[in-house]
């Protein structure tokens, strides 16, 4: 069990911790974990990506600070096709970058086909059962993996980014 009084993230290797030169560059990044953390050699401070922001420490046990808009240059210069080349969505400046932005202002639609909804079917563990949500005026399914809500008379489910409704649980 880990616990803090203050944001934090775990990064978890197989062992510990290995690094591979990033070429053109004088980054290296971490092999034996899912997480994207990298070295700036010349300094040895670490870089650590969380939710699309870079983060930098001296050291892995911190404290890390908020540095998206103050990376090395050298960050810029990392391959696209080296194993770490996801990142640069993530790096200012970058042509990755600039695109994910673009992309992220391209409005989307589905088409949901309203006979879907005669489909749906909630599984509960017994009766429904359902408690408070506190300072609302709803209440959740409690003995369910799905994700209804109950408000007043009626019972919301959301499925797959769809809301659906109905008189019944």
């Amino acid at each position: 069990i880990f616990y803090s009084t203050k944001p934090a993230e775990v990064i978890l290797f197989g062992g510990q911790p290995a690094y591979a030169n990033i070429p053109g560059t004088e980054l290296s990044y971490a092999t034996n974990t899912d997480a994207d953390l990298l070295v700036y050699n010349p300094t040895k401070e670490y870089y650590y990506l969380a939710a699309g922001r870079w983060f930098k420490a001296s050291d892995l046990k911190g404290p890390w600070t908020y540095t998206t808009e103050s990376l090395p240059p050298d960050f810029s210069n990392i391959p696209p096709k080296s194993p770490i080349g996801a990142v640069l969505v993530s790096v200012p400046g970058t042509p990755e970058a600039e695109d994910a932005v673009l992309m992220a202002q391209v409005p989307t639609t589905a088409t949901v086909d309203p006979k879907a909804a005669e489909k749906v079917k909630v599984s509960y563990t017994g009766d429904p059962e359902f408690k408070p949500i506190e300072g609302t005026s709803m209440e959740f399914a409690t003995n369910t993996t799905d994700k209804v809500i109950k408000v007043g008379d009626v019972y919301y489910l959301c499925l797959q980014g769809v809301w659906f409704m109905s008189p019944n649980p």
